[in-house]
């Protein structure tokens, strides 16, 4: 669930394409979105764009701060037509996409750690006994990996060239003194709704961290390359209204390069979800992705760019940490389900990587919610829950890969 703590947080405000929407607010003429304080400033034009890293130019810029000039770094992302479009997935094609056969294949760059396979002899963290009990203890009594299917998850839909653009208010921006208020010209498809957490729970109010309910939404539009988050997604009076929301370009690393995701991690959210198609051909060809309740406070590991972690305990893993199913273990031996199958040889092959802090919902793997398609895709896969067990894949055979440093000054880099 996206932290409730966030608090004076400042964006670049041509943070995104201008294929995808933009985000809007306060001063959103300056860099960052920051109006100048303290007097005017003579300061130096900004420098060219330049570089393409991680699907983003980088420039420096002179912000007028206090009546001097602060040296500031802005990002925006690539020309679309510097990208290479996702291998099967053309321009054009939006709105013929099915998304009950969609396979998420290439929307990541092939260097992406969220699509590169675990490497033969990847270092195991040394504590990794005592990281895998405390994920058996978070599990609580049923003892089993949950997939978020029907609640706390997303649904995802494609935009096509006839979705209607529209603003979309971002109730937190001004509340977390972001200086952005709305996010403009986002293609909402006729009939997208978020998932519907807490049914019968009070609805988010204001910058809703007040609410339990996530209320995700996230739309691809495969034609301008753009993905949106959204979190607390809801209308309100006839119009759309988000706790948070941003975007980035498709065929990059599927990580928000200085946070300010959907998620705690700062990795998007259609990043690691279980599509229905991928169980139905029996292969997953990427990392997954887990929310679990001890996340580290001090900050995340790479590849993750921001964290709500808060936990102290010895056993508590960063957001970012990488963990995988023992690629020793036969699978053949566990009485597996195909879907189960699928899922733990991805489990095996790529791993999963904690994302975000999981509440009450103990270890959970996160799944494309059914309600962005018509009928239920996962018939027969699984059961009718909201968060069907994976009791058959053991908690204890997982491992904990070499954790990296944390990075404490994950803050600063989102201007936090």
């Amino acid at each position: 669930m996206r932290s409730l703590v966030l608090v004076a947080l400042s964006l670049c405000a041509s943070l995104l394409l201008a294929s995808c929407a933009v985000l809007e607010g306060v001063g959103d003429a300056h860099p960052r979105g920051q109006v100048p304080l303290g007097g005017a400033c003579d300061c130096p034009s900004p420098e060219a764009w330049s570089g393409c890293s991680d699907g983003f130019l980088s420039r420096n810029v002179s912000v007028c701060e206090n009546g001097s000039c602060a040296l500031r770094e802005e990002f925006r992302p690539c020309p679309y037509d510097e990208l290479t479009y996702p291998e099967g997935v053309p321009p054009g094609m939006a709105g013929a996409v099915d998304p009950a056969s969609f396979l998420p294949d290439g929307l990541l760059a092939a260097d992406s750690p969220l699509v590169t396979p675990v490497a033969v002899g990847a270092s195991v963290d040394s504590r990794t006994a005592a990281y895998v009990q405390g994920i058996i203890d978070a599990a609580g009594d049923d003892g089993s990996i949950l997939l978020l299917l029907r609640q706390y998850t997303s649904p995802v839909y494609f935009a096509s060239p006839d979705s209607p653009r529209q603003r979309v208010m971002l109730s937190c921006g001004p509340a977390w003194q972001l200086g952005v208020q709305a996010l403009e010209g986002v293609p909402l498809p006729e009939g997208a709704a978020p998932s519907e957490d807490d049914p019968g729970g009070p609805d988010p109010v204001g910058c809703g961290e007040a609410s339990v309910k996530d209320n995700h939404m996230v739309i691809l539009d495969l034609d301008a390359g753009c993905e949106y988050d959204f979190w607390q997604m809801r209308k309100v009076d006839g119009s759309w209204v988000a706790s948070w929301g941003n975007a980035l370009p498709l065929g990059g690393s599927g990580i928000y390069p200085t946070g300010l995701s959907t998620r705690g991690s700062g990795i998007a959210f259609s990043s690691g979800l279980i599509w229905p198609a991928e169980l139905a051909r029996g292969r997953i060809a990427h990392a997954l992705v887990f929310s679990y309740p001890f996340t580290r406070s001090s900050g995340p590991v790479p590849p993750a760019t921001e964290s709500d972690g808060e936990s102290k305990a010895d056993f508590a893993l960063p957001e970012g940490a990488h963990v995988q199913l023992d690629p020793a273990l036969d699978l053949d031996t566990l009485n597996l389900t195909p879907a189960e199958r699928t899922i733990a040889r991805a489990l095996q092959e790529y791993g999963m990587y904690l994302v975000d802090n999981a509440g009450e919902y103990g270890v959970s793997l996160y799944a494309v919610d059914p309600k962005s398609f018509e009928g239920d895709p996962y018939d027969g896969m699984f059961p009718a829950e909201d968060y069907p067990a994976l009791s058959r894949i053991p908690l204890a055979s997982f491992r904990v890969l070499a954790l990296p440093e944390q990075d404490a000054s994950w803050r600063r880099n989102v201007r936090l």
